[in-house]
């Protein structure tokens, strides 16, 4: 309780990805994204770097590193 995946709360509000910027190449077998995830209703931005890495046919959440 009091915590939640990619955002600190659970409010039940929307949050929408408002930044979305590769850092790496891929060439290392991995993705590295830094992303930013807006709350409006809480008034909250959330910055994370989401490592991305290619399972089968999927893509797949391997690691995320929290800002704030």
């Amino acid at each position: 309780m009091g915590t939640g995946f990619m955002v600190s709360g659970q409010d039940w509000g929307t949050i929408k990805v408002t930044k979305c910027v590769p850092v790496s190449d891929g060439k290392k077998g991995f993705l590295m994204l830094n992303v930013t995830i807006d709350d409006k209703e809480m008034k909250g931005a959330y910055h994370r770097d989401i490592k991305i890495v290619p399972v089968g046919k999927a893509y797949l959440i391997d690691d995320v590193v929290e800002y704030d």
